[in-house]
């Protein structure tokens, strides 16, 4: 492991060390509010696809391409993308979207993390971006989302 060799070193080791802690917690934070979510969908999934299926509820933070979870399946992309179609009922990329979608309403509802934390957390490289995505998904940016659940929840 790196060890610093002067003060301002020491000091922006520290700061690096407390960034990384603190998104460990959060990712800490998300998972414990998303873990029921894999039991309710591990059932009803194709044997052949379901290391993919695995894989995403145990890496949300990552955004992982369908040529990559083809390669978890150890499957061709265009048989994994025919299968997995088949299997969901939608597109990889549309299940995705949907599944981290539903995390992050999950998130908004339940925890006080910015949307910065929840996109950073769901794997979104850009905070606008996964605004954009939740907005085409609900009909409304996160944070609306998140007033409009509080004000009205359940």
């Amino acid at each position: 492991e790196y060890l610093p060799s002067s003060a301002g070193d020491y000091e922006k080791f520290k700061i690096d060390h407390f960034k990384q802690i603190k998104k460990d917690m959060e990712n800490l934070i998300s998972n414990a509010y998303l873990s029921r979510a894999q039991d309710e969908a591990g059932d009803q999934v194709n044997p052949l696809i379901k290391p993919a299926i695995d894989y995403l509820y145990n890496n949300k933070s990552t955004m992982p391409s369908q040529k990559d979870m083809s390669k978890i399946c150890r499957l061709s992309p265009s048989y994994f993308s025919k299968v997995f179609a088949n299997s969901q009922g939608q597109s990889y990329s549309s299940y995705l979207t949907a599944l981290k979608i539903t995390w992050s309403k999950d998130l908004l509802e339940n925890t006080d993390q910015t949307i910065a934390q929840i996109s950073e957390n769901l794997g979104f490289s850009d905070e606008g971006y996964f605004i954009k995505k939740f907005k085409k998904a609900e009909g409304l940016t996160p944070l609306v989302y998140r007033k409009y659940y509080r004000k009205y929840p359940g």
